[in-house]
């Protein structure tokens, strides 16, 4: 018997390549779709496809009355729990593509998901790059004292940190070693920042201040951003003949 999948996100572009990918499954069969936007309309059909018969709903609750097997959420962070917790409180297993998950959201779920003896597999990034990087930079921090995570995104992305950057810097803060950095506000630092400064504005070429630099620069009257964004700044060859 095919598993029987509620897709929750449907529209989105992982979403589609979901409905796509699955299409051409034995095993598994999509039985509800939900999107807010795409409500009433085929699943099929809004993912390039021959229409599949599936109509979308406008919400979960909507999409549980249709019995399935497993719940597959690639929605938005600030819903995701609550679709979780809800589909498991009515028997589902649960496949969670969406980051922004905290500790304590994680440990909310496994307690729902014991009680209702259902599984959750969580993932805030299933992309085999950030797989990777995931790995690569947990096995470093056993060895290497100074981490730092940098999240680079655009200024209309919903989650900022993003979650994959949240998640991977609780991961860092449990196994990494006590920091041996000097904090910006010491001399030796500054001392640093500016002749970085000066020798970006020789090369006339733009500026990207990283969290750190940003903390000391927004003391110097500079406008401060959401922290997903690069501070970029114009060199002035002025700067380059200062002392």
């Amino acid at each position: 018997m095919a598993i029987r999948i509620t897709l929750v996100g449907a529209t989105g572009w992982v979403g589609k390549e979901l409905v796509r990918a699955i299409a051409k499954t034995n095993d598994m069969t999509i039985v509800a779709a939900v999107s807010r936007t795409g409500a009433g309309k085929d699943v099929g059909e809004l993912a390039g496809l021959q229409p599949s018969g599936i109509k979308i709903s406008g919400s979960l609750a909507e999409a549980l009355n249709i019995l399935s097997d497993v719940v597959i959420d690639y929605t938005k962070p600030n819903v995701v729990k609550g679709h979780v917790l809800e589909s498991l409180a009515q028997g589902r297993h649960v496949v969670v593509g969406t980051s922004g998950l905290s500790d304590e959201d994680y440990s909310e779920i496994a307690t729902s998901a014991r009680r209702a003896s259902r599984g959750v597999l969580a993932a805030g990034n299933f992309s085999i790059t950030a797989t990777l990087m995931r790995r690569f930079a947990l096995e470093a921090a056993r060895y290497v004292p100074d981490v730092e995570v940098i999240d680079y995104a655009g200024p209309s992305k919903a989650d900022t940190p993003s979650g994959t950057a949240r998640e991977l810097a609780e991961l860092l803060g449990e196994i990494r070693k006590p920091s041996t950095a000097k904090p910006i506000s010491e001399p030796r630092s500054r001392f640093i920042l500016c002749a970085c400064l000066r020798s970006c504005c020789l090369a006339r070429s733009s500026l990207a201040l990283t969290m750190s630099a940003l903390r000391y620069a927004t003391t110097q009257g500079l406008p401060r951003l959401p922290m997903s964004q690069e501070l970029f700044l114009p060199c002035d060859p002025s700067l380059g003949s200062s002392a």
